[in-house]
């Protein structure tokens, strides 16, 4: 639950809102904690008040009612003016405020090499609405990656970015041969590619 899938008509990355007046974003595959891409937002505007974030949003079903904590990795460099760190939010009915947490009383300022940042939460059984993110109210630059979600104790594991398959049944081999042989003047390689993108 990081930031491996890309959008490519947008470079930033799939399933996350990234957003905010007066900052850039960028994926980074060089400055990273752990695996292709890490986040990387920088401050290009003046200040006002603005600030740059990502938001996902959390399924009701799964958090009502449960202890969660979100665990991220986050490097800053020249934050000043501001802070970076993770935030969690949860709403109740007609968007009354149920708990709220954007690490302003600790996060991270000034050159941090990667930091391990947390919040714990008790989520409303009521809750209607959860929403969850890094946020950068700050100038210079910040990286975040490496997201864990655990809930009661438990790692959640995104089906989204569950690992790709490595190998196929025989029926999906059988599959594959009888598609095949529309790619008979390609090669096998981009034959394979071409059908599994189906």
């Amino acid at each position: 639950m990081s930031f491996e899938l890309k959008n490519y008509s947008t470079s930033l990355p799939k399933y996350w809102f990234v957003g905010g007046k007066g900052f850039s974003y960028l994926l980074d595959s060089i400055e990273k904690h752990a695996g292709k891409y890490s986040l990387k937002m920088e401050k290009t505007g003046d200040l006002n008040g603005d600030f740059g974030v990502y938001t996902g949003t959390l399924p009701i079903e799964t958090y009502a009612g449960k202890s969660v904590e979100y665990r991220g990795w986050v490097k800053t460099k020249g934050v000043k003016n501001g802070y970076a760190g993770l935030w969690l939010r949860v709403d109740g009915d007609n968007g009354a405020t149920l708990g709220f947490d954007n690490m302003e009383d600790r996060g991270l300022k000034g050159d941090n090499n990667w930091t391990q940042v947390s919040i714990k939460m008790d989520v409303n059984k009521d809750a209607k609405n959860i929403n969850f993110g890094g946020l950068f109210p700050g100038e210079g630059t910040v990286w975040f990656d490496d997201l864990e979600l655990y809930i009661d104790g438990e790692k959640f594991v995104d089906i989204v970015e569950a690992a790709p398959k490595t190998s196929l049944s025989p029926s999906e081999l059988a599959a594959l041969k009888n598609i095949a042989i529309h790619y008979e003047h390609t090669s096998p390689i981009v034959a394979i590619q071409k059908i599994l993108n189906r």
